[in-house]
């Protein structure tokens, strides 16, 4: 629905003359709405959804500490981010227009991964409530697996059809030789993402969803100084640089205390 409102209420069509940015914030609104209403009827008549319940304070805060922290690593998440396109802003309009695009070229890695996130965590949450650490320690290594060979392929075609990618958005000289610029070294830490991605929803099956945000939050807000720091020798491929650094340093700490999670719940099961 978002797709096919975008242009006629943006550019317009026949005599309407279309409302520019607004119509893309309205496209966006109509298919959120549409999307509810969608969820409310479809789930309206589910047990789990239609049961009368009791109210229970002691789920709720189970439920609110569980939550909290993947909030706040998102807030954070955005908020280092507007500090990120301030010093972005000092190239001129052109590298932010770059960055947008690249974000948007870069969803395809994260957009795919995080519906594998979201099995594993469901998969991981059943099979720790049942203390299967074995099928556990199984999904894991499969998911990583296919995750490694998602995340291999990706940053292949970023680092090697840059060009390619970036002329299907802009096609003005300056424009494309940031963009070549921008999709070859965020393409070196695409790997490294979705590693990330994937083991966050790994954390988050075995009700550790405090510590993914730790790590976020300290190497997200590392892109700060070294954005500043690498951007006086490379320019605003130092930019760049800061936000690939990053998703390496998360990727490979993350897998690296997740397999350390596993070996302690594996004690603890076994003492018990």
């Amino acid at each position: 629905m978002n797709i096919i409102l975008d242009p006629f209420l943006i550019y317009g069509v026949g005599i309407f003359e279309g409302w520019g940015v607004a119509g893309a914030a309205i496209a966006t609104l109509t298919a959120n709405v549409l999307v509810t209403l969608l969820f409310i009827m479809k789930t309206k008549n589910l047990e789990m959804i239609s049961k009368k319940s009791v109210w229970n304070s002691r789920l709720m805060k189970e439920v609110i500490r569980l939550g909290v922290s993947i909030t706040i690593q998102r807030v954070t998440f955005t908020i280092i981010s507007i500090f990120i396109a301030k010093i972005i802003v000092g190239w001129g309009a052109d590298a932010i227009a770059v960055q947008k695009v690249g974000i948007q070229i870069e969803s395809i890695s994260y957009m795919t991964i995080g519906g594998l996130q979201g099995a594993i965590a469901a998969f991981f949450g059943q099979n720790y409530g049942a203390r299967r650490l074995d099928r556990i320690q199984q999904g894991y290594r499969k998911a990583f697996a296919l995750t490694s060979i998602f995340g291999t392929f990706i940053s292949l075609i970023f680092i090697l059809f840059p060009q390619q990618l970036f002329s299907l958005f802009l096609t003005d000289d300056t424009s494309m030789k940031l963009g070549e610029d921008y999709m070859r070294i965020i393409g070196f830490s695409q790997l490294f993402m979705c590693m990330e991605l994937m083991t966050v929803g790994a954390f988050n099956g075995i009700g550790k969803t405090h510590i993914p945000p730790i790590f976020s939050f300290l190497f997200t807000a590392l892109r700060i100084p070294l954005a500043l720091l690498l951007s006086e020798p490379f320019g605003l491929n130092g930019v760049w640089m800061s936000i690939a650094l990053s998703s390496v340093f998360k990727g490979i700490i993350l897998v690296i205390w997740f397999r350390k999670s596993l070996g302690s719940i594996h004690k603890s099961l076994a003492i018990s």
